[in-house]
């Protein structure tokens, strides 16, 4: 289990930030093929919007370009002040701020209300606990239809049917092995929140041990159906992107 002192330590003083987080779009060439391929045919309906916060921004490889799709403010949130510095050095936009956190709390972003919440890639490596801090407090943070996406790990459940299988090769991607999709669905009930949308996706290997939760407040959106689906070609979709999309980002 990765504990917040292990993310902290892993991300402040430890991780070598040269590549400013592209190495992980790698499979995807780059993060704008990713971004534009992948993440933004997911999430497109819910941006274009006022304030969006952004949780463990990391150096701002998705930052860049949510920044451009908030109209009045762009917060993001991480636990290490390198990232942070880097950021507010970088990406800066009269709209946009970054601000260091415990890894749990969102109290220095809670004085306006958020049409969009977003993280991805980050909080795969946080154990329920710690999602039950954030879920906690992006529910009363939402607008009325504000939304939140967020990706975590599903490797409980891998856990659960009695481990990952030889076509994973033993990978665990330090994914917290503790949560699940299940987890992550109840404790937004549990918060007085509602799930819009949970996509189990592999990554890596031949098990789904992530999952994209997607959830909004009590209320909102009332005519949506909640969808469950497992989708075990998200990485052959990385291929696709890398070996196609890609080339279109590459002028």
């Amino acid at each position: 289990m990765a504990t917040l002192e292990w993310n902290k330590e892993k991300w402040d003083s430890q991780y070598n930030w040269q590549l400013k987080g592209e190495e992980w779009s790698s499979s995807w060439r780059n993060s704008e093929a990713q971004w534009f391929s992948s993440l933004y045919p997911r999430i497109h309906r819910f941006i274009g919007c006022g304030n969006i916060l952004e949780i463990a921004s990391g150096y701002g490889r998705w930052s860049k370009f949510l920044i451009e799709y908030a109209s009045s403010n762009f917060r993001g949130v991480d636990l290490s002040g390198e990232c942070v510095d880097y950021c507010n050095a970088n990406l800066k936009s009269p709209n946009a701020s970054f601000i260091l956190n415990d890894g749990t709390s969102l109290e220095d972003v809670s004085d306006i209300k958020y049409d969009f919440v977003f993280s991805f890639d980050s909080l795969v490596h946080v154990n329920p606990d710690v999602l039950e801090k954030y879920i906690s407090q992006i529910i009363p943070l939402l607008n009325t239809n504000g939304t939140c996406f967020i990706h975590h790990s599903n490797f409980g459940s891998i856990i659960e049917k009695g481990g990952i299988n030889n076509q994973h090769r033993g990978y665990t991607h330090i994914r917290d092995q503790s949560t699940s999709a299940k987890i992550v669905r109840d404790l937004v009930l549990k918060h007085k929140g509602r799930i819009l949308c949970q996509e189990i996706i592999d990554w890596g290997g031949g098990e789904a041990i992530d999952c994209l939760t997607v959830f909004s407040k009590e209320g909102a959106y009332p005519n949506y159906v909640e969808k469950q689906m497992t989708n075990k070609h998200f990485m052959t979709e990385a291929k696709i992107i890398k070996n196609y999309h890609s080339q279109y980002c590459i002028f």
